[in-house]
């Protein structure tokens, strides 16, 4: 709650943005929601942001709200900010905007969250500016803002912190004030100062009434388990923090299974550990709670019992459970939640196919769609949104997959990207608008990815057919466009070049328009890197310290660097399989090498035959030839079939090309210094060690990049018997003299 207090006024004038995460994979969200999330830190947003609307009579984004906090008021008349041009021509508002800043200064200094480290004298000083703004806006005499020079009075004596003037200010005062959101912000203010007179479950049903959870939750902080649930149902069988209490607890326990019921994993995430000991506890004293009929929301207890019953593996106890809850009395937000989570349960118990499950898994799907457009809030925090990706990945498109249709279960994980994109398309501030369609889930694109060339000419068919079950032809109709042909006509061709097929990859790869492959992040290596160049003798280096373009800025390309390498390994094959003479074998087998190579993931033109990189990547994908081998398979033939130059560049790169584990590792002597040795184990060894032959049989004519090569400068010095091992740093415990 003292986060909210500090943060609350901010809102007057600013509607907080959400926190930003990063997604390092789909989250499993949760299914549990008995109230909207707005509600935990955002409770007045939408309202303050329909306030500055009215306004000045146009849709604002949240940024232009938040930006008055920090505008800069002596220019209002030139602003691009609607809020501040019309301050502008009021001059009323004006003088209200400039205290408020005034106010904002002082809480930078005086807030426990501050980066500044005030000073005494800077805290001295916000304090006296914050009794200024108080006397101010205690001073207003007229109408028509008394309500936010109220809330800025408040604030300024939470800030001082004065809370028991807070209490006597919104008993003699600001709670005659007519209906406003300024009047509910004082409202839930005046419920902290209640909480710090031991007035707990007085505060706590008023920040219920306002829909201020956050603040619940900070209240029950100390009760977030099934002690506590019993503790506040003794007191007050229809206690308003038993909602968050509830939907806490039934959501801590999948966080907790969701990380394999380990306990050191759970010390780093907010939730609080629930075991499945707790969880059947919890199940039994909800069901007594509904046989007691002392709660006025049933519905609550038996949907969170359904739920938690099918975490721990009674499926069908939960769906029964779960049929009967959304028969109970609550609100209607509860009822609709155990409408969601019976959809999921349902799912999960479903054994086979059926036309009768398309049809009712399609009403069900459509319902929850029609429940997310209504939620209030962003798309990127709309909890039935969240709910249609949980469904229909980790439940359906599993379920479509196992039971032999592939088409219905890549179709099924199209379907949120394509609603969100409708969501986004719908919102006011909508930062994918020049963009398109966006896809916003990673599991999509993977699945697409993954499928083998022969899968997504499959699916490709499977979207231009009409099929005859119910849902996966509202699911084609639904979806439409989200599936790009030009796309999978590329992803097509890339995908035989993956496996290696070259031939095959050709009449893909011509149907894609440069003007495609140039608005693909991967044409800006495209454009600058040539698959001819032997990569172990050189890296063509595109993103440098020094270069500022972002690294996924799309270039314009001149030609299809894809087809022209499938044209070249064609041509290279034919003529190898034509040649009768050593050298050009040798030299044949030399560039399919060095071409095969650097189409690996290993190679500098990895964008050939994938469509990202990564320091970890692998050969990850069903069908994908391993280019890497075959390179190696080449120079190996190059080299007994060359000349002495030619087995001089193969040794080098069969020596370069990384295979298993390092050619080098590192150990510590008895005084803690650090020394390298050689890993013989290693099948580098064995390259490096025929490189460093030929270098003993040859070195007066040895090329000078065998000759200045570091790696084998140190691997012949580690490699020679009674040859010291060479210090690779000092001593931790000892220390220079001098």
């Amino acid at each position: 709650m003292k986060r909210f207090i500090t943060l609350s006024l901010l809102i007057v004038t600013a509607v907080l943005g959400t926190m930003a995460c990063i997604n390092l994979g789909r989250p499993n969200y949760y299914m549990f929601s008995l109230f909207n999330r707005m509600q935990m830190g955002r409770t007045f947003d939408t309202r303050l942001q329909q306030y500055w609307e009215k306004y000045t009579g146009t849709r604002l984004r949240e940024y232009q709200v938040s930006a008055l906090a920090s505008a800069d008021l002596d220019d209002a008349a030139h602003s691009d900010n609607p809020i501040v041009k019309k301050l502008s021509d009021d001059a009323e508002m004006m003088r209200y905007a400039r205290l408020l800043q005034q106010y904002l200064q002082g809480c930078r200094a005086l807030s426990n969250d501050s980066w500044n480290y005030p000073s005494k004298e800077q805290i001295k000083g916000a304090r006296l500016t914050m009794e200024q703004v108080g006397q101010q806006a205690q001073a207003y005499g007229g109408t028509r803002l008394k309500p936010q020079y109220a809330l800025l009075y408040v604030r300024t004596l939470v800030a001082l912190d004065k809370w028991a003037q807070v209490g006597s200010y919104w008993e003699s005062t600001a709670s005659k004030l007519p209906k406003s959101v300024f009047k509910d912000m004082m409202r839930n203010t005046y419920a902290g100062s209640l909480l710090r007179q031991g007035r707990k479950q007085e505060a706590c049903r008023i920040y219920a009434e306002l829909g201020d959870m956050q603040s619940i939750k900070w209240c029950m902080r100390h009760q977030r388990n099934l002690a506590g649930i019993k503790q506040e149902y003794a007191a007050d069988p229809n206690s308003p923090t038993l909602v968050y209490l509830v939907q806490d607890f039934v959501n801590n326990a999948q966080e907790t299974k969701d990380h394999n019921n380990d306990p050191e994993s759970m010390k780093y995430i907010e939730a609080t550990s629930i075991y499945n000991n707790e969880i059947r506890q919890f199940i039994d004293f909800a069901v007594k709670v509904v046989q007691s009929k002392q709660s006025k929301v049933p519905c609550m207890w038996q949907s969170a019992a359904g739920l938690l019953s099918y975490m721990t593996g009674n499926g069908l106890q939960a769906e029964q459970m779960l049929d009967q809850a959304m028969t109970m009395q609550g609100t209607q937000r509860m009822c609709d939640n155990a409408r969601a989570c019976r959809l999921l349960v349902h799912v999960g118990n479903a054994r086979q196919y059926s036309p009768q499950f398309g049809s009712w898994v399609k009403q069900e799907l459509q319902w929850l769609m029609a429940q997310a457009e209504n939620e209030e809030g962003t798309p990127a925090d709309n909890h039935y949104a969240e709910v249609l990706e949980r469904v229909t990945f980790s439940a359906l498109a599993p379920k479509y997959r196992q039971w032999g249709r592939p088409g219905a279960a890549m179709s099924l994980l199209a379907l949120p990207n394509k609603f969100e994109n409708a969501l986004w398309q719908r919102c006011a501030y909508n930062p994918y608008a020049d963009d398109g369609d966006v896809e916003f889930h990673s599991d999509y694109s993977q699945a697409l990815d993954s499928l083998t060339a022969q899968q997504a000419i499959d699916y490709l068919a499977y979207t231009e057919s009409r099929p005859g079950d119910e849902l996966e032809r509202w699911l084609l109709e639904y979806n439409g466009t989200s599936l790009d042909k030009t796309k999978m006509t590329d992803m097509i061709g890339t995908k035989y070049m993956r496996e290696g097929q070259w031939a095959k990859a050709v009449p893909y790869l011509e149907q894609v328009p440069l003007s495609y492959i140039s608005k693909q992040a991967i044409s800006r290596y495209m454009a600058r890197r040539d698959y001819r160049v032997e990569r172990w003798f050189k890296r063509q280096v595109v993103d440098r310290e020094d270069d500022y373009e972002d690294w996924s800025t799309p270039t314009v390309v001149s030609h299809n660097q894809k087809l022209d390498f499938c044209h070249n390994v064609v041509a290279l094959e034919r003529q190898l399989r034509a040649a009768s003479g050593a050298e050009q074998q040798a030299r044949l087998h030399y560039e399919l090498a060095t071409l095969l190579y650097q189409a690996s993931y290993k190679g500098d033109c990895w964008y050939l035959t994938r469509y990202g990189q990564s320091f970890y990547d692998t050969m990850c994908y069903t069908g994908e030839a391993d280019l890497i081998q075959q390179s190696i398979a080449h120079l190996r033939a190059a080299k007994s079939e060359g000349s002495l130059a030619m087995q001089e560049k193969c040794l080098y790169a069969l020596a370069f090309i990384p295979q298993g584990a390092d050619l080098f590792d590192t150990y510590y002597d008895s005084r803690y210094v650090a020394h390298k040795r050689l890993n013989r184990a290693s099948p580098r060894y064995v390259e490096m060690a025929n490189l460093s032959n030929f270098y003993n049989m040859h070195h007066a004519r040895v090329s000078p990049y065998v000759a200045h090569c570091d790696v084998l400068k140190q691997f012949r010095q580690l490699n020679t018997p009674g040859k010291p091992h060479k210090k690779n740093g000092t001593s931790p415990r000892r220390r220079r003299r001098g």
